[in-house]
């Protein structure tokens, strides 16, 4: 399958490698397909691929653009991706290969039981079930510096939403700033 290893950003044309360090400092940030103009975004890889760019949107007529040769009742996968419809096949299967960072349930239950099962960002606590909704979040990410030992002091309880807000910044936001994001 083509993939391209450069995009436009500002006017100029960019490598992959530049195009992640832009995205991971910036919100947002508008890359543009070498071939057809259209958004791509840059993707890291991993793997079965090597980092390269993917349309946001998929667009059939430019060679750089992964297909989507799904078919379902005749139609095709992408016809139905319109943000201007109420319909959408889902539910195919598709292949999936990447490697995933192994994470010790021991120590997630130790930091579980440590916190009460209780977020420690905005004190949510909830069982369903006799199961607790709650989350252990690595204050240093497993993504940076790779094989390391993990002690519970390396871990907090958030609930699943203060989890998300703490992903929404690389690095993650610290407990203390997810703690005045949430109180409102």
């Amino acid at each position: 399958m083509p993939t391209s290893v450069t995009c436009l950003w500002n006017g100029s044309e960019i490598g992959i490698a530049e195009a992640i360090g832009i995205r991971d400092r910036e919100y947002s940030p508008l890359f543009l397909c070498v071939q057809c103009g259209e958004r791509v975004k840059p993707h890291s890889g991993g793997g079965h691929t090597s980092a390269h760019f993917e349309h946001i949107h998929r667009n059939r007529e430019c060679p750089l653009s992964h297909s989507d040769a799904y078919q379902y009742e005749g139609i095709q996968g992408n016809s139905l991706q319109n943000t201007d419809t109420e319909d959408a096949i889902e539910g195919y299967a598709r292949e999936r290969k990447y490697l995933a960072h192994h994470r010790n349930g021991a120590v997630v239950l130790q930091c579980k039981e440590r916190d009460n099962y209780t977020c420690k960002a905005c004190g949510f606590s909830l069982r369903v079930n006799g199961r607790s909704i709650i989350e252990c979040h690595h204050l240093v990410p497993l993504s940076e510096g790779g094989e390391r030992v993990t002690s519970v002091n390396d871990l907090v309880c958030l609930c699943p939403t203060c989890h998300r807000v703490a992903h929404t910044s690389n690095p993650p936001l610290p407990v203390e700033e997810i703690a005045k994001l949430t109180k409102g």
